[in-house]
């Protein structure tokens, strides 16, 4: 039996891809793992979290006890910057975020004061389009009636709502240019310092979990020093195009949300067609494809024991995601 020396791991940031993160590592006991958090605590601020399949299955392979966790507390419908600027230099415009253009405010509503104004509508998820805005249901500190001068003349249900919100707070919704790579040596960022976006595909929380989840499954591999630097480049290749794709698509989609875009112009059933087409490729990526696209990349640059067995091995992290034989070729089983 092989013996190692334990590879220390330190991640910097407590929110959902770190933790998502770590608790796919703790698992490997030659990982030692470390998290560095400046929050003292974590409080809500009227800022909702989606999770869409792709985040679903990606956070199932990571931990089932995690995925069980999200389904018995979900409803059923930190900064990143010193980090990116260390990745890929101050002086690179994408180091830092810039504006998208667009404000939101953010409030919370007490559930009792909800289901009074709106009755069964309080207990469920919906966003009201159009207008040049969206009404879903640096931090400036706003008013009632600024809110309801913004969103003067919209119908009767949103505007209850927008009533309803206490002291709500004005944001500027930023997100990053393209970053021309991940990683640095031992170093590599993931989640918002890697591809900070806006929120109009409810995808960013996923593509932190997607990172977690070829992270942890790269590092099963990474037992050496040597071996961290080849595996933040094959974690680099694989996730960067696609959450970087999603930070693009979503400052399209809220032209989308405001029918303010050139294809819908006011066209609600138009709308509908679009919206069902364009989550696909986010909602339906094979998971166990793309951390075995990594891990190919993985190989190419350090020689991995077990891969190379005669006998099959699980590959990946949680759930058994799939199976490579000596031949190379991968039998895939799950989280797809």
């Amino acid at each position: 039996m092989d013996h190692y020396n334990p590879v220390s791991v330190a991640i910097a940031g407590g929110g959902i891809g770190g933790l998502c993160l770590a608790i796919g590592l703790l698992q490997y006991s030659h990982l030692n793992i470390s998290i560095y958090e400046a929050a003292r605590e974590f409080k809500g601020i009227g800022a909702g979290l989606a999770l869409g399949p792709n985040a679903q299955r990606a956070l199932a392979c990571i931990s089932s006890f995690a995925a069980g966790a999200f389904r018995r507390h979900a409803t059923a419908n930190t900064s990143a910057d010193a980090t990116r600027e260390h990745i890929v230099g101050k002086a690179q415009p994408a180091a830092t975020p810039v504006f998208s253009g667009i404000v939101a405010y953010r409030g919370l509503i007490p559930m009792n004061k909800a289901r009074a104004k709106l009755g069964e509508l309080a207990d469920d998820a919906y966003m009201w389009c159009g207008g040049g805005g969206m009404a879903p249901t640096g931090v400036v500190t706003s008013s009632n009636e600024k809110l309801m001068e913004d969103f003067e003349g919209w119908s009767e249900v949103p505007t209850k709502i927008l009533e309803m919100t206490e002291e709500p707070s004005l944001w500027a919704m930023l997100d990053h240019l393209p970053a021309p790579y991940y990683n640095t040596g031992k170093t590599a960022m993931m989640g918002d310092a890697a591809h900070a976006t806006t929120p109009f595909q409810g995808a960013g929380c996923g593509q932190a979990i997607e990172d977690a989840l070829v992270l942890a499954t790269l590092f099963r591999y990474a037992k050496y020093p040597e071996h961290i630097a080849p595996a933040l480049a094959a974690y680099d290749a694989v996730k960067r195009p696609r959450s970087q794709k999603v930070v693009e698509t979503s400052r399209e989609a809220m032209e989308l949300y405001g029918f303010t875009d050139a294809s819908v112009n006011g066209d609600a059933e138009r709308w509908k067609d679009i919206w069902t087409q364009r989550m696909k490729w986010i909602w339906e990526i094979d998971l166990a494809q793309h951390c075995y696209d990594a891990l190919g990349l993985l190989t190419k640059n350090i020689r991995v024991q077990e891969i190379e067995s005669e006998s099959p091995q699980s590959v990946g992290v949680g759930l058994d995601m799939f199976r490579v034989w000596s031949s190379g070729k991968a039998v895939l089983l799950g989280c797809k």
